[in-house]
C-alpha cells in the first residue's frame, strides 16, 4: 500500500511540475562594474575611474505551445489518477487477504 501511495504521490508533483510550465516565469539580474585607469587626475580631479550598475528583469508569460503543454497537463493528472485507483486497489487486496486468514484461522 505504501508503495503505490509513494507512486501517487510521485504523479501529484509531476502534475504540479507540468501545471508550472503554463505559468508565467520572472527572472532578474543585476550587476556592477568599475574600471580603475592608473592615471593622473585631470583638471576637474577625476582620474578616470568610473562604476556603472545595471538591473534587469524578464517576464515570460506563455502564449500558445501548440496545445503541448496542456497535452502534458492532461497526461499527468490521468496518470495521477490512475495511482490512486491502484492506491485503491491494492488497499482492497490487502483486506481481503487480511478477511481470508482471519476466516481460515
Amino acid at each position: 500500500i505504501l508503495a503505490t501511495q509513494h507512486l501517487v504521490d510521485a504523479a501529484a508533483f509531476s502534475v504540479k511540475s507540468s501545471e508550472g510550465a503554463l505559468l508565467p516565469q520572472l527572472s532578474a539580474s543585476a550587476g556592477v562594474s568599475e574600471n580603475y585607469r592608473n592615471a593622473i587626475p585631470d583638471l576637474s580631479g577625476s582620474n578616470g575611474n568610473s562604476t556603472s550598475a545595471n538591473i534587469g528583469a524578464t517576464l515570460t508569460i506563455p502564449i500558445y505551445s501548440g496545445g503541448r503543454t496542456s497535452a502534458i497537463v492532461r497526461q499527468n493528472k490521468e496518470s495521477l489518477s490512475q495511482a490512486r485507483i491502484e492506491v485503491d486497489v491494492s488497499r482492497d487486496q490487502v483486506r481481503q487477504a487480511v478477511a481470508s486468514a482471519w476466516t481460515q484461522y
